[in-house]
């Protein structure tokens, strides 16, 4: 037992050794790889730009100038050099020369100087602009909604030769393709003698309302009333405009004899407005303000106003008198214009 207990004691020990030696040599290799590589690298941290060109087999970034950039240098060296020397004789000479040394000294720089990969990749992928061809026949839009078309259409009707009726409205979706046309209701023909006294006894309720409510008498009659039944064709189908329109009915000399007035303010338009919905029709005298009228010799001859639906428009005027005995209110009123 006790030679057995030596000889492994000794062998412990021998292997204790061992370990310990191994320890030693990779702290010494490590040592020796740490001194190898800072003695390597230990030039090049202390080595200068200069240096470093002299040196072959060292690219140093910057450091290399090309022949057009030396060149700008020794001019701008140059010129400064001039500026310096002349700048007590003449100071506004010599910063024009500098002006011009800096300028080619940029130019010069500019032309050697390299573009990036960003760039490249930019002008690679950057479209070129198309040329747009000039349509000298396009119609001008002027709106402040772009989804809507202006037009310059101006329709008129040429079914009549006593009035002729011209509609115009720049966003009104009016093409020439369109057609305005005008029918009389006339009460001389006896097939619309009804309509025709429909119209003007709904015509004469209207004006009557409207003079009272502004405070106005009430006429007793019409002195006269044409009646015009306007439609927008587009082609054989009845349309109505996508916005507000200007209408002008214009009359013929002969017409304008029966359309005699003594005051402008007694004519009025009244539009018979027809409800999409129910397709009722409200007879509407328009407002002074959206319409006018043109007298000339104490004759109507045109009658303009504006409108966001076509249907039945009449051209009314009434001229009253009032006056008052022993009480009693007597109205008179003179028909025509005779």
């Amino acid at each position: 037992m006790n030679i057995r207990t030596k000889i492994r004691g000794i062998i412990i020990r021998l292997l204790e050794n061992v370990h310990e030696k191994r320890k030693l040599l990779l702290a010494l290799s490590c040592l020796v790889v740490f001194i190898t590589t800072y003695v390597l690298i230990l030039p090049a941290f202390t080595l200068d730009k200069e240096e470093a060109k002299e040196q072959g087999g060292i690219d140093v970034p910057g450091t290399e100038l090309s022949v057009e950039t030396e060149a700008a240098a020794e001019k701008l060296e140059a010129a400064e050099t001039a500026e310096a020397e002349e700048e007590v004789a003449s100071p506004a000479e010599g910063e024009a020369k500098q002006e011009t040394a800096v300028t080619a000294t940029e130019e010069t720089t500019e032309e050697v100087k390299e573009p990036t990969a960003e760039e490249v990749a930019e002008e690679t992928v950057k479209p070129e602009p198309q040329e747009v061809p000039e349509n000298t026949d396009a119609t001008v839009v002027e709106s402040e909604n772009p989804d809507e078309a202006s037009t310059d259409v101006t329709l008129t009707n040429d079914d009549s030769d006593d009035v002729t009726v011209a509609v115009e409205g720049k966003y009104a979706g009016l093409t020439e393709d369109m057609s305005i046309s005008v029918r009389e209701i006339d009460q001389s023909d006896r097939k619309q003698k009804e309509e025709y006294d429909s119209l003007y006894s709904d015509a004469l309720e209207a004006v009557q309302n409207a003079h009272e409510e502004e405070g106005l008498n009430k006429p007793s009659d019409f002195a006269f009333a044409k009646f015009y039944d306007i439609s927008l064709m587009d082609g054989k189908n009845e349309v109505e405009p996508d916005a507000a329109v200007d209408v002008t009915i214009s009359f013929s000399k002969a017409l304008q004899k029966e359309l005699k007035v003594t005051d402008p303010d007694r004519v009025h338009i009244v539009h018979f407005a027809v409800d999409k919905d129910t397709g009722e029709t409200t007879p509407e005298v328009l407002d002074s303000d959206s319409t006018d009228i043109t007298v000339q010799n104490n004759k109507v001859t045109e009658a303009a106003f504006t409108a966001d639906s076509f249907s039945v428009f009449a051209v009314v005027y009434t001229v009253d008198f009032h006056s008052e005995i022993d009480g009693k209110e007597f109205v008179y009123s003179i028909k025509g214009g005779d």
